[in-house]
């Protein structure tokens, strides 16, 4: 947030997330979430289809570096209702969720943490993205025409997770 750099959001998780915004504005995550707003402002905005692979993308895997510490992480980044920090799944509206979001490998940025502090975060890998890895289904929820989830359907903002490995995939449905 305190450098400006080149970020790229795909459509469909812009999309996505101003629905997250609107939900949560005002609420008890006010500040992060207008962090999160003012990074989508300003982001640059591409099909599924031709962001590039390592591209930090909703629910992708991601190897990030703490430049001051040296400390990597390796985490997804979710929805916040599917954010489970022990399986390494953090929320796109935590301090980090939202610095990591439209980053590629090898861009750092500094951000703001709780506690005053800021800290250099350096983008390692993207060892999962679903748009590269042609997931595209796991993209478009299906929605009844009301809008509203039916019992077969999952909320476009709650999509289902199965873990194959180390990876994490979106379940369709």
């Amino acid at each position: 947030m305190t450098q400006e750099r080149h970020i790229l959001v795909t459509e469909t998780d812009l999309e996505r997330l101003q629905r997250l915004i609107e939900l949560h504005s005002g609420g008890r995550n006010a500040t992060l979430i207008e962090m999160l707003d003012h990074e989508l402002a300003r982001a640059e905005v591409t099909s599924a289809q031709k962001v590039p692979p390592d591209v930090v993308t909703m629910n992708s895997t991601v190897v990030f570096e703490d430049e001051e510490t040296g400390e990597t992480r390796r985490v997804t980044l979710c929805y916040p209702q599917d954010a489970r920090s022990d399986e390494g799944r953090i929320s796109v509206i935590a301090p980090i969720g939202s610095a990591l979001l439209g980053l590629s490998v090898g861009q750092s940025i500094q951000w703001p943490v709780p506690g005053g502090r800021t800290r250099t975060l350096r983008i390692v890998a993207v060892p999962y993205q679903p748009e590269a890895a042609g997931d595209f289904h796991l993209l478009t929820p299906r929605r009844r025409r009301s809008g509203r989830a039916g019992p077969n359907q999952r909320c476009p903002l709650r999509p289902r997770h199965v873990t194959a490995g180390s990876v994490i995939h979106t379940l369709p449905g």
